[in-house]
């Protein structure tokens, strides 16, 4: 489905990207960072946990997550799904046209919160706790830089 590039947060370029976010996300912490290079789109899923290699980078106990942040490295017709639990509705247009790889009945508890669609070099970020999943995509692969932060 992917491979993960890791760095390692102390690295001068997580440093770097750090700096860089405490203008627009203050107060938080880079439990992890990775470049992304995804062969197919990823199902529905949540980023609470997150692991490398099956073990969690963070424990949610004492670092509370807060953002997943993605920076698309590559232009193309890829976009991140983020859901809402309390909507009453779902589009059936919008899910087969987003999220027909996922699992069909995930779609009856699950609806469309946001659609970012990737642009090369902007940022965006949601909450560790809304699940999300890829769009469908039909390119080779695409590719980021992701972030999992938490409260300092």
């Amino acid at each position: 489905t992917s491979t993960q590039q890791w760095i390692d947060v102390e690295s001068d370029f997580a440093i770097f990207i750090k700096n860089k976010l405490d203008t627009i996300l203050k107060k938080n912490i880079i439990d992890g960072i990775q470049i992304l290079r995804a062969k197919n789109p990823y199902d529905v899923h949540s980023d609470w946990v997150v692991t490398n290699n099956q073990v969690p980078i963070a424990d949610p106990a004492t670092n509370p997550p807060s953002y997943t942040v993605v920076i698309p490295l590559l232009d193309g017709d890829y976009k991140t799904i983020v859901f809402d639990q309390e909507a009453k509705y779902n589009d059936d247009h919008d899910w087969n046209k987003y999220c027909g790889h996922c699992n069909k009945e995930d779609q009856k508890y699950l609806t469309i919160k946001n659609v970012f669609p990737w642009k090369r070099g902007t940022l965006f970020a949601f909450d560790r706790m809304l699940f999300h999943c890829s769009a469908n995509f039909s390119e080779l692969s695409k590719k980021a830089i992701v972030m999992w932060l938490s409260y300092e």
